[in-house]
């Protein structure tokens, strides 16, 4: 008889959330494969909004397709955090759903449960306290971003009896092997780009996300990408098409993000490619890019081609205007490369306010008035920003740096990452500064 896993989405606890495409594609990369193999797998998913018992609010009209808020319950704010003046709360199904579907599901020989902010990491403590309470001889699986960024605190506070840190198909065969004694062969161990995520585990969905590369070749200081999968992969094009007709045809989706880190690397080879097959193919779909892309690989022809083939979501990756700190974030984004990139795309097609524009703020040292020159440059020049709080994690080439500026004990408590809390932020960071930075960038 085939072994059951059980895999857990857990909840948002935070200040604020919305759904933004949100979707647990580790886990379900992870599903197809266990599929593969043999097991037989149930999801549950916190964080799916169109689950009926979701109380997910109405979407409006203006939203697009994967996108909208989820359900939310305010609870008393943790005592790290008590004094910020907003509400804390729980995003994601009632608690009564979760207890209903885990029971549903029957009981499983193993839970896999994923993880993602560090500091969401109290949604985690509350799934695993109630699949105790409802399989308490169940041994449970912590892997994801949480669990691979601070892997120590994990293993004492969320309650799994394994914490797997890093990529999951690396450690998920022994796991199985210790845990419920199933050898898994060398010929039969994942191969990231052999399998597409299992979205026959949603009942219903409204878009579909894709991941055409892993990992990412830039060294940001702030990001932690390379500390969640050091390599760099692209998948062939051809395949990607075939996962995109799969959805288009099979499951009637018609909205298509994408969440690589890298989107452009390579792009004739590789995004030009796929976006000249979805032409070809006659493929009527709407594509969203929110992870932020690389301004300086943005050409005339790439931009007219995104036109072309249905991308309606943009977001660009400026974080600053000031020459100083963008040579002290990478020097990614060099003098020109911004205006340029918003000019190809302009004359693609795409109207100005309709680009976003990513500003990263509140990192170590950084000065509101930064910001607020780069927020009124990308204004200027008609297109949207979106301010980006900085979030310091450990492990990345500025959490030293962070730990020096911030009155917090970053080391010992997660909750301390949130962004919300801007942990590294200057004395004369105010909320009333940063109140008037956030209206003067909304402002049209």
């Amino acid at each position: 008889m085939a072994k059951k896993l059980l895999i857990i989405n857990p909840w948002i606890y935070d200040f604020a959330a919305f759904d933004l495409w949100a979707k647990p594609l580790g886990l379900l990369y992870l599903s197809a494969w266990l599929k593969k193999i043999g097991f037989k797998i149930q999801l549950v998913d916190c964080l799916d909004r169109l689950q009926p018992l979701s109380e997910a609010p109405p979407p409006r009209p203006s939203w697009k397709p994967g996108t909208g808020k989820w359900a939310r319950k305010i609870l008393p704010t943790p005592e790290p955090l008590q004094g910020l003046p907003r509400r804390f709360a729980r995003y994601g199904w009632p608690e009564e759903v979760f207890r209903r579907e885990i029971a549903l599901a029957g009981r499983p020989d193993l839970v896999l449960i994923t993880s993602s902010m560090t500091y969401w990491y109290p949604g985690v403590q509350r799934a695993i306290a109630l699949v105790r309470e409802t399989w308490p001889d169940v041994p449970v699986v912590l892997g994801g971003g949480y669990a691979t960024l601070c892997r120590e605190h994990a293993e004492k506070h969320s309650g799994a009896d394994v914490v797997a840190a890093g990529p999951g198909e690396e450690r998920l065969p022994a796991i199985l092997a210790d845990l419920l004694g199933l050898s898994v062969s060398e010929k039969d161990r994942m191969r990231w780009t052999d399998y597409w995520p299992d979205l026959d585990l949603y009942p219903g969905l409204d878009f579909a996300p894709l991941l055409t590369s892993r990992g990412c070749l830039f060294r940001c200081p702030y990001c932690a990408s390379q500390l969640l999968y050091s390599g760099f992969v692209q998948r062939d094009a051809d395949d990607v098409l075939t996962e995109i007709e799969d959805r288009y045809y099979r499951l009637g989706l018609k909205d298509f993000t994408f969440f690589d880190d890298a989107l452009l690397v390579e792009a004739e080879d590789h995004f030009m490619a796929l976006l000249e097959g979805v032409l070809n193919r006659g493929l009527k779909i709407r594509f969203h890019a929110p992870n932020g892309l690389h301004v300086g690989l943005i050409t005339p022809n790439l931009a007219r081609l995104m036109f072309r083939a249905g991308v309606k979501t943009i977001r660009l990756g400026l974080e600053s205007l000031d020459p100083e700190r963008q040579a002290g974030l990478g020097g990614k984004v060099r003098p020109g490369y911004f205006e340029r990139a918003l000019t190809c795309l302009t004359e693609a097609g795409f109207r100005p306010g309709d680009i976003g524009v990513y500003i990263l703020y509140g990192l170590p040292g950084q000065l509101v008035e930064e910001t607020a020159v780069t927020v009124q440059r990308v204004k200027d020049l008609g297109a949207r920003p979106y301010l980006a709080e900085y979030s310091p994690l450990p492990g990345t080439a500025l959490w030293e740096e962070a730990r020096r500026h911030s009155p917090y004990d970053l080391a010992a408590e997660p909750l301390f990452h949130n962004n919300t809390v801007l942990a590294c932020r200057r004395p004369d960071y105010s909320w009333e500064k940063i109140r008037e930075l956030k209206q003067k960038a909304w402002a049209k």
